[in-house]
């Protein structure tokens, strides 16, 4: 609550405000909407005046939100104008009904946009034509069938270009079997709704890391800590034949032994298939996993000598399963484990940075997931396990759809 400082006045170099009315951040420069003169001011963020922006477009410019990078949503009336801050371009977005009064303009996680109308009284979702009829994605990642006749089935939900989709409710899924539907069906949780977390560790198995064990498990239970009991890890070091050392569920002293007594360090250790190992124990898991690799910062020449960068990349992002390098030498670091990381939505952090890697676990568990759990309880005949049942999930969100099928046995009796 204690003043800092305050921007906007007359000065050198700006006229000053005559009424601001919207403000944004990006990047560290903020930008300002200016009603009476109908102009846009940058500023960066200790307030000091860097250019300013005007249209024929602008009418009466008000609320500013972020749209992408560089691009910035300004609600004028009755208009959304979309403004190129590298271009210094305006254009119209969308238009709403005369006589609208758009305060503010915001897009939501699914690419939407949303406004809201002070003169009307209302606000409104304007979905992109463009994409409405384009489809969703939707794959069903698992069925689990333990519990039959109660079977329970995973989806992922995606936009055409791969975006999560998020916020649909229990009527927007239609789940059939062999076509006919099942109405017994009910929606019982969505990714975002869980904060459960499934890590496996990858530990670079070079004579560099040799000596480092004590570092490596302070930064494991650095992890443990932070997840408070709401997820699993398991451990693989990356040798030359990579090893997993302790399964999901163990807890620090396993994990403290396999490395101070385990490790078979040597020269001609494989990234590549140390990936594939740690990421093998995530398949089929939850929905939030990932492998954080404890690295030297370096790789070897080998390091990609049975899997192609691209095809690592691809293991990681088909299970949806993040990549996360955490280094002992920033100066070392490899740029193929930081376009792993970054690819897949992970960080790379230093081992010894001064609030240790617990960034991971809050980095995770901000992430938007279209993932959603079904359940349905089924009439078919699993004859003892022996007969392969077809189950089809369909969704429908504003115009939108898709469907993916599958199947799956009964437990053998």
């Amino acid at each position: 609550g204690n003043f800092i400082f305050s921007f906007g006045k007359r000065g050198r170099y700006f006229e000053g405000f005559l009424q601001p009315t919207g403000i944004a951040y990006l990047n560290g420069q903020i930008l300002v909407a200016d009603e009476r003169k109908k102009e846009l001011f940058l500023f960066d963020s200790s307030g000091n005046y860097l250019n300013s922006f005007t249209s024929d477009l602008l009418s009466s410019p008000e609320g500013i939100s972020v749209y992408s990078s560089g691009n910035f949503l300004i609600s004028d009336e009755n208009r959304v104008i979309l403004f190129n801050i590298n271009s210094g371009s305006f254009r119209v977005f969308s238009e709403t009904e005369p006589g609208s009064r758009l305060l503010q303009s915001a897009k939501d996680v699914n690419g939407n946009i949303i406004t809201a109308d002070f003169n009307n009284n209302k606000v409104t979702l304007l979905a992109d034509y463009t994409r409405m009829y384009t489809g969703l994605n939707i794959s069903i990642d698992r069925i689990l069938s333990d519990k039959f006749p109660e079977i329970y089935v995973e989806v992922s939900v995606s936009t055409v270009d791969g975006s999560p989709y998020v916020g649909m409710a229990e009527n927007n899924f239609l789940l059939t079997e062999d076509s006919y539907a099942n109405y017994s069906m009910s929606l019982i949780s969505s990714g975002n709704s869980t904060d459960f977390i499934e890590f496996s560790f990858l530990v670079e198995g070079s004579p560099y890391m040799r000596g480092k064990n004590d570092t490596e498990a302070a930064g494991i239970g650095d992890i443990l800590d932070s997840i408070a009991g709401r997820g699993s890890l398991s451990l693989v070091t990356a040798e030359e034949v990579p090893v997993l050392e302790v399964k999901s569920g163990s807890g620090i002293d396993a994990i403290k032994e396999s490395l101070t007594s385990k490790t078979n360090f040597s020269e001609n250790w494989s990234f590549d298939l140390g990936v594939r190992l740690a990421a093998a124990q995530l398949i089929g898991g939850g929905r939030r996993k990932a492998v954080v690799f404890l690295s030297s910062g370096s790789l070897n020449e080998k390091a990609f000598s049975h899997y192609s960068l691209t095809e690592t990349l691809d293991y990681l992002s088909n299970n949806n399963i993040v990549f996360y390098t955490v280094y002992i030498n920033k100066g070392d670091m490899n740029p193929e484990l930081e376009f792993l990381s970054k690819e897949t939505g992970g960080l790379t952090l230093p081992l010894y940075g001064p609030a240790g890697i617990k960034e991971i676990v809050g980095n995770l568990r901000s992430k938007t997931l279209g993932a959603y759990t079904l359940k349905f309880k089924t009439e078919r005949d699993s004859d003892f396990g022996r007969r392969m049942l077809p189950v089809e999930v369909q969704v429908s969100h504003f115009g939108r759809s898709g469907k993916d099928s599958s199947v799956y046995y009964g437990p053998a009796k």
